[in-house]
């Protein structure tokens, strides 16, 4: 603080008789008050040391004198300081990152889009932590680079397991898609890294569906699946999702209808259910449970199995080589047996927009998606039923 009068003729030295010293702030200038005397200073710098030379004495030299003087002392010195200990800089508090790291960004991705999953997205989310945030999930989403994100699918391709790699690629791409577009506010990402990532193993499409006599094997076997049978049966009749079936509620049924509120692809299901099934699925309501079928629609490995060997087992004794099939080869199979249903004419009686909305698929064309609003649910109830009446002629006709 600058030096007044009244700070000078109220300075005194010290108690125990040392000189007490004031710094006049702004000025190479201190006044030192001993037991008898108070005298100004010039203080300041010369050749990087401290320099302290007596101006007068007060009150002969007054304070704007002194003050004067000190300046003039101060010009005439060598690399001369305004005070003789230079002002510190002020403290810079350091700028802070806050950018969000990759976990972060993915957890509001999976609030987002887990929420339209049926089991929230869970194995999702396990696939993330297991390969991916060990990796890149403390790093700045917008420095994670293209051979970061390569690195993870190669290294899952190398270890000898393709069809994983291709999973967390698909994984990767639609969450790096999400956050450059919905999420593009809370990522801050400018580019997407995952542009030039791509699946490395083949991705030829499934082309497997069951022959009419492996239908009737797998009508003979189901029985080894135990509390799998109903649904396994009602997805052969159906064309319908696996989760659609094994997760559907009592409260969806309605006679002789099933209506899928929340599928895949959001689009409402109506499925009409064939008398086989309905009568001995989708009647008898049980109060103590929810669901249709007490089955878990994620632990199905074991009972697929033992069905597909029980197949095997068919096909070998008659000495046919059985390829292995999963639930979702069994969409393929009804609608590919509906394709080969003929009028006298030889003409398809299941047309192809119909065996489209039997598996609900999400329309194309402007006209499909916004115009036409027609549910097909007559010819799809149709379409149904003389797949479900074929499926019966052969369930009856096992050796």
């Amino acid at each position: 603080m600058r030096l007044t009068d009244q700070k000078i003729r109220g300075l005194k030295c010290k108690p125990n008789g040392k000189p007490n010293e004031l710094s006049d702030g702004g000025y190479p200038l201190a006044i030192i008050a001993t037991r008898r005397t108070k005298s100004f200073y010039f203080r300041g710098r010369q050749n990087g040391k401290s320099l302290r030379k007596k101006i007068g004495g007060y009150p002969e030299c007054n304070l704007a004198t002194a003050r004067d003087i000190a300046l003039k002392m101060k010009l005439e010195t060598k690399n001369g300081e305004l005070s003789p200990k230079p002002k510190p800089l002020p403290k810079l508090t350091p700028i802070q990152d806050t950018r969000p790291t990759t976990n972060e960004v993915f957890v509001l991705y999976m609030k987002d889009e887990g929420s339209q999953k049926k089991d929230g997205g869970l194995r999702k989310w396990q696939r993330y932590e297991k390969e991916v945030a060990g990796r890149i999930g403390r790093k700045k989403i917008a420095d994670v680079t293209h051979d970061d994100l390569f690195d993870i699918v190669s290294e899952k391709y190398d270890a000898g397991f393709p069809q994983a790699s291709n999973t967390i690629q698909a994984d990767l791409g639609r969450f790096f898609k999400w956050s450059l577009s919905k999420g593009r506010r809370k990522s801050g990402l400018t580019s997407n890294p995952m542009k030039h990532v791509v699946k490395l193993a083949s991705t030829n499409a499934r082309t497997r569906y069951l022959s009419e006599q492996e239908i009737r094997w797998f009508f003979e076997c189901l029985h080894v699946v135990g509390d799998f049978s109903g649904a396994f049966e009602s997805l052969l009749y159906t064309a319908a999702r696996k989760s659609e079936i094994m997760l559907a509620k009592w409260t969806q049924v309605a006679e002789e209808k099933l209506t899928i509120g929340d599928t895949k692809n959001s689009l409402p299901h109506l499925i009409w259910l064939h008398p086989s099934i309905r009568d001995n699925y989708f009647v008898y309501k049980d109060e103590n449970r929810s669901k249709v079928f007490d089955v878990s629609h994620v632990a199905i490995t074991k009972p697929m199995n033992r069905l597909r060997n029980a197949i095997r087992e068919k096909a070998s004794d008659v000495g046919v080589e059985f390829e292995n099939f999963n639930l979702h080869d069994l969409r393929r199979t009804a609608v590919t047996h509906m394709s080969s249903f003929l009028d006298s004419n030889d003409h398809q009686i299941i047309s192809y927009d119909i065996r489209d909305k039997i598996l609900n698929h999400k329309p194309r064309g402007t006209q499909a998606r916004h115009y036409d609003q027609y549910d097909g649910y007559a010819e799809k109830k149709a379409a149904w039923k003389k797949y479900g009446d074929w499926l019966e002629k052969i369930k009856n006709s096992r050796d």
